[in-house]
């Protein structure tokens, strides 16, 4: 399968911004992230879990309600599938190129 990785530098206090439902897989290389679960109702109250500190090197996990700050400057690499629509744009300009 064809992949492309982006890295993503992230200073203190810098949020990581996920795409949501995305394939990606994103491990952090070097640093320190916090997750911190949403806010539940439970019982008519408000309950906020505590975070979660990640050390490098570990899998960030792909929950889309999770929210990822760095506590130290921090390195997350992704991976993620290559788009096909832009393998497909690229071929077909070049087919127009041909067609001049």
């Amino acid at each position: 399968m064809n992949t492309q990785t982006r890295i993503h530098r992230l200073e203190a206090g810098q949020a990581l911004q996920l795409e949501p439902g995305d394939r990606s897989v994103a491990v952090l290389s070097e640093g320190e992230l916090l997750l911190q679960p949403p806010a539940q109702w439970l019982a008519g109250m408000v309950v906020v879990p505590a975070p979660a500190r990640l050390h490098a090197p570990a899998v960030v996990p792909a929950d889309d309600a999770c929210s990822i700050v760095a506590v130290r400057a921090s390195s997350v690499v992704v991976r993620q599938p290559a788009a096909a629509a832009a393998g497909a744009r690229t071929w077909l300009a070049g087919l127009l190129r041909l067609a001049r």
